[in-house]
């Protein structure tokens, strides 16, 4: 959509992407022209001073050309708007949307550009001119104001790609956001089994450090008790005594070591015997 609107911002080089010494010059003498217009403009707004109808006419032409002219240095100059452009395309290719519900998404917000496109374009701004008269102007100088006024289209066909500039930014804001609705959900989703074991871990990994820290020595017999059972809980691997890190003493240890020595004993009572 971009490529779309930019060859029609480009006749006045207002396009903020690679500005060049040349385009510059050009667009300054496009401004010179425009306030040349708009000086010829206030002038006439004075000449027919206390006519309610004739000024209310030159100032619906006036107000509008000098407002079409602001949004055109705005969209020249503005470092911004032309950061958010170049992010804009370089964030439009098929790796950053990999599933094909997103493209849906994005293809969807792209068709809403593409339609508010194709109608705004074929709107034409009025503007005021000065018709033939023969009593005040001659045909030389009705000529003259009809060729200077000439590029006037060209500056509301610019002003309308601006906004459709514009329309585009804010529809791939709205396609970003969906998409990222849809990602957020998928997230959920997939996370809602995990989340107790998630839970879990983060648990056992911090809990049994936080009963440490605290002052447990001062504690009744009775809280630490019930302290020592919540460090029990808060443990992976459940408390144990150990001997230098070689035997554990558990229950099935000492089973263990009862079956050996009755073996033991069998062993010497028929050896003795």
């Amino acid at each position: 959509m971009f490529d779309k609107v930019r060859w029609i911002i480009e006749f006045l080089n207002v396009w903020p992407i690679n500005p060049t010494k040349k385009k510059l010059i050009f667009f300054l003498v496009y401004l010179i022209h425009e306030n040349v217009y708009l000086a010829m403009a206030y002038y006439d707004l004075f000449s027919i001073f206390g006519d309610l109808q004739l000024m209310t006419t030159n100032l619906i032409g006036t107000l509008v050309q000098m407002m079409m002219m602001m949004r055109l240095i705005f969209v020249k100059f503005s470092s911004r708007l032309k950061n958010i452009i170049i992010e804009i395309k370089e964030d439009v290719c098929d790796k950053n949307y990999q599933r094909t519900n997103e493209k849906i998404i994005y293809i969807k917000y792209s068709e809403m550009a593409t339609n508010f496109y194709k109608i705004t374009m074929g709107i034409e701004l009025p503007y005021r001119a000065k018709l033939f008269n023969t009593n005040e102007t001659t045909l030389k100088q009705s000529i003259f104001l009809y060729i200077y006024q000439a590029p006037l289209l060209i500056t509301a066909l610019c002003y309308f790609a601006t906004i459709n500039m514009q329309f585009i930014i804010i529809s791939n804001v709205c396609a970003r956001i969906a998409i990222l609705g849809g990602r957020i959900n998928q997230i959920n989703n997939s996370m809602a089994t995990k989340t107790d074991s998630l839970i879990e871990d983060i648990v056992h990994e911090n809990l049994l450090k936080r009963f440490y820290i605290c002052n447990w020595e001062g504690m009744s017999r009775k809280s630490k008790k019930s302290w020592l059972i919540c460090m029990v809980s808060g443990e992976k691997i459940p408390m144990r005594m150990t001997a230098g890190k070689i035997y554990i003493f558990s229950f099935n240890g000492f089973t263990g070591i009862l079956r050996s020595s009755m073996a033991y004993v069998s062993l010497l009572r028929t050896l003795i015997a």
